[in-house]
């Protein structure tokens, strides 16, 4: 193991999104793949995760979703050791700001809300709604498995983005498999944006094999210092 392996083999890590509670969307099927799921990402290195169910504000309300969500939260056992946050991962619409109270589905205990994005050509209008939910709901946005937007955005608007007050970007472990996405990461990184990443593990599938690529990739590949950055960026949500 080298030094700089070493270095970071120190670090417990975060996954800052995962549909690890059963029964909510159509992530893990029960209370025994759940489980499952968090001793795989223990093995993995992770001391916690934040779990992050789907939420869609045209199929129900805030408050039914956190209903659903905390009746699977309180009756589904963990690993000792294992720290699980629920939150939610919000599909962004235009408008969304002023139809529902997104302070409502922060990560536990704190002021965070992760928020995807539709797979359609961006808006600049996005920029300005981000501000405004940051604004109206006193929260601070991580933006969910941003590669997958590559097809979608310029870096222009990417950065446009990134000048959103402590937004962070999330980028999925498995997809550091694939070369755009390690540039994509070297490129945000280089241009001083907050990076965190996670696993969004739905069930224990493929996407944990190549999750584990991922997390050696930023051991061989990072800096220890730029390794550091993004575990900062991690350990502040909480």
């Amino acid at each position: 193991m080298n030094n700089q392996t070493a270095f970071i083999k120190k670090t417990e890590y975060i996954d800052a999104h995962c549909h690890i509670l059963p029964g909510v969307d159509h992530g893990a099927k029960d209370a025994a793949t759940a489980f499952g799921i968090a001793e795989s990402l223990k093995a993995l290195g992770f001391s916690s995760c934040y779990a992050t169910p789907h939420f869609y504000f045209y199929e129900e309300t805030v408050e039914d979703f956190i209903s659903r969500r905390d009746i699977s939260f309180f009756n589904t056992p963990f690993p000792d050791g294992f720290k699980v946050f629920p939150g939610a991962e919000i599909a962004y619409e235009t408008g969304i700001s002023k139809r529902c109270d997104l302070s409502k589905l922060t990560i536990s205990g704190t002021d965070k809300v992760l928020i995807e994005l539709p797979m359609k050509r961006f808006s600049m209008k996005t920029v300005e709604e981000f501000y405004d939910i940051g604004h109206r709901h006193g929260v601070k946005i991580i933006l969910a498995h941003a590669e997958r937007y590559l097809p979608y955005m310029t870096f222009r608007e990417f950065r446009e983005l990134s000048n959103i007050d402590d937004i962070m970007f999330q980028i999925n472990l498995y997809s550091l498999t694939h070369l755009k996405t390690k540039l994509f990461l070297r490129r945000l990184l280089d241009n001083g944006v907050n990076v965190i990443f996670g696993t969004d593990i739905h069930e224990p599938d493929i996407r944990l094999f190549h999750s584990e690529k991922g997390i050696k990739y930023l051991e061989k590949a990072l800096l220890p210092v730029v390794f550091e950055r993004m575990m900062h960026c991690q350990e502040v949500i909480l």
